[in-house]
């Protein structure tokens, strides 16, 4: 009875130290000891095998695994991490469907007041009462016209200031300081700007753009020029500036009233005719030239 104690209590002293060098090291192999004969027990070293006459003793260190205990109570929310790096772009999506096609806008600024006038921009016929007949298309035209008839204004400021009849203005500021004059026709951009006079006929762009009282003029071509009564310019920059005069050709000037001025060119005549001459008296004749250069003048009878 004693030897039995004293071989248990040898067991309890081996599962002991054992059981601490298994947990020193974290190890769940077998433990293994060596019983002599004697009832004393001995772990012999690792890889050593027990002795002739002892009897090898083997047991485990972790038991079975138990029965998985109850969920404990949820701990507190972590700190929030870092934010992440961008993900790349997305692709685009689909074009959406279409949507309604909007309400009609308004009706442009028209007006028909007096008698057969039409006009269509801000401005345009503004001032029309008694008048008639007249036309009036962009911003300010025909601004003034009030109780005048038969003038038409197509473009910005066309015949902004007109207060007479039967003007026409086409071009941007045509006739744009006109006052009252009558039967005048512009065309092109600034074309007779401030020209007062009656019944002149000027075209092309500034034709006329900065003569002022004039009438019966004609100026055509790009800054022509007629500053008297009658003058006629024909010419870019061709300027007729005495009464009566006529200036033919890209910048010829008149010298004096009821002249034709061609500038510093020839004037030629075809062959077979010759130039007709009236004298004081009303007599007419005609001037030829022969191959050799012979001047002959004949009376001429048309």
């Amino acid at each position: 009875m004693v030897k039995h104690v004293a071989w248990v209590g040898c067991l309890l002293l081996v599962l002991a130290t054992t059981g601490v060098a298994h947990s020193a090291t974290g190890s769940t192999a077998p433990v293994r000891a060596c019983r002599g004969v004697d009832g004393v027990l001995r772990v012999p070293p690792m890889a050593k095998a027990c002795r002739p006459g002892e009897r090898v003793l083997r047991w485990s260190v972790v038991g079975p695994r138990g029965a998985t205990g109850a969920r404990g109570a949820a701990g507190p929310v972590g700190a929030t991490g870092p934010t992440g790096v961008p993900g790349r772009v997305g692709d685009q999506g689909p074009a959406g469907v279409p949507g309604p096609v909007g309400d009609q806008g308004p009706a442009g600024v028209a007006r028909a007041d007096g008698n057969d006038n039409f006009a269509f921009g801000p401005g345009a016929l503004e001032s029309i009462t008694t008048g008639s007949q007249s036309t009036a298309v962009g911003l300010n035209a025909l601004r003034s016209v009030s109780d005048r008839s038969n003038n038409t204004g197509f473009g910005y400021g066309a015949g902004r200031t007109l207060t007479g009849s039967g003007n026409t203005a086409l071009g941007t500021a045509a006739m744009y300081e006109a006052g009252d004059g009558n039967f005048n026709v512009a065309v092109g951009l600034h074309a007779g700007r401030y020209v007062t006079g009656e019944k002149n006929t000027l075209v092309g762009a500034d034709a006329a753009g900065n003569d002022r009282s004039v009438s019966q003029a004609v100026a055509i071509g790009h800054q022509t020029s007629v500053s008297a009564e009658g003058g006629v310019a024909l010419g870019a920059r061709a300027v007729a500036g005495h009464t009566g005069s006529v200036a033919l050709g890209r910048g010829t000037a008149t010298t004096e009233r009821d002249q034709v001025m061609i500038g510093s060119r020839n004037l030629e005549i075809g062959r077979g005719t010759g130039l007709v001459l009236t004298s004081p008296d009303g007599s007419r004749f005609r001037l030829l030239v022969a191959d050799d250069g012979t001047l002959t003048v004949t009376p001429y009878s048309g």
